[in-house]
């Protein structure tokens, strides 16, 4: 049987690995929502956000899906663009 680990091994609230802590990203979400003015403008800080949230995350995109076609509308690097290409054609 697998044992409990240890209070100081344990994940913090909010953190990705013991004792590290991750941006306040419900706070910062909200700040987002009420700071921009356009979807474009949101999207876009949006993936930054996302992205800055771990250090193993190597890029973020969101795509819209639209009558059977899908288009990256934000990527917060040329990877990610990369990486949703590569799925698209899979698709």
């Amino acid at each position: 049987m697998p044992s409990t680990p240890s209070p100081s091994h344990r994940l913090k609230p909010g953190a990705l690995t013991p004792d590290v802590d991750v941006p306040d990203v419900p706070g910062d979400l909200l700040q987002l929502v009420l700071s921009t003015t356009t979807v474009e403008t949101y999207l876009d800080e949006l993936v930054h956000l996302v992205e800055d949230v771990s250090p193993v995350i190597a890029g973020v995109g969101v795509t819209l899906r639209r009558d059977h076609e899908v288009l990256s509308v934000s990527v917060s690097n040329a990877f990610a663009g990369s990486v949703d290409e590569v799925q698209y054609k899979l698709e």
